[in-house]
């Protein structure tokens, strides 16, 4: 179970609270009200699992007290994953925090992980009345980052069901994503910059390379890229002293 889907109308992952996709702002009421009735069909589920296994035992007076605590502990423990689940992922809560600066490789259990590079780019629409797409923000500058990626397990590593999310931090304060594509064919870069963008999936034991986007506040001094339980820490490449 997630708290993170896919705006049907551009692909980007949106959070399950939000009513309109932050990247094209398009209404995705609909498709967020299926996610939540999806979430309390699994979580109501995994409940009437827990009680049908607690009937079952009280049927059989020889089986011990100890049988029945280990299915109350499942239970509790399972609905304690289901509310983790349902304020951020829980990889926090399981593995320590690691921390690295800029251009310092990060491990942890899942994928290694460096950013390498980071670049400012002014990606808007041909159209600026359509005030749904990408366009400039006062106060702030698109800027691309860099990542290289390694599987390290022997499974495929997929982005969205594996909740590989990617946030950044400008002096504490959460940044806006912002598309370094041209999104349906209508935006375009003012100084004719390129980026490939980052893959959504990683195949085992190997590496992926490519760029993210965010709008990064030009006040702020310190920025940090976050993953999982990865935070990586640079200096704010367009901090206006």
């Amino acid at each position: 179970m997630t708290n993170i889907i896919k705006c049907k109308y551009c692909n980007s992952r949106i959070d399950i609270n939000d009513r309109k996709c932050p990247n094209c702002g398009a209404d995705t009421s609909d498709v967020i009200e299926k996610a939540i009735e999806e979430q309390k069909k699994e979580q109501q589920e995994i409940i009437d699992r827990g009680f049908e296994n607690i009937n079952r035992i009280r049927k059989h007076a020889n089986k011990t007290m100890i049988a029945f605590s280990i299915i109350v502990a499942t239970i509790i423990v399972g609905i304690s994953l289901l509310m983790f689940s349902k304020i951020g992922n829980t990889e926090g809560f399981f593995s320590k925090n690691i921390t690295v600066n800029y251009e310092e490789t990060a491990k942890n259990n899942t994928f290694e992980i460096k950013c390498d590079g980071i670049d400012t780019y002014n990606l808007v629409s041909e159209f600026p009345e359509e005030t749904y797409l990408n366009t400039k923000r006062e106060g702030y500058q698109q800027v691309a980052f860099h990542i290289v990626m390694t599987n390290l397990t022997k499974k495929k590593i997929d982005f969205f069901f594996d909740k590989i999310e990617f946030s950044l931090l400008a002096d504490g304060v959460q940044m806006d994503s912002s598309t370094i594509e041209n999104q349906f064919g209508i935006l375009k870069e003012e100084d004719s910059k390129s980026f490939e963008k980052l893959g959504d999936s990683i195949s085992p034991n190997a590496t992926i390379k490519g760029w993210i986007g965010f709008y990064v506040d030009v006040n702020a001094k310190e920025l940090k890229l976050k993953v999982k339980n990865i935070t990586i820490k640079m200096d704010n490449p367009v901090y206006a002293q």
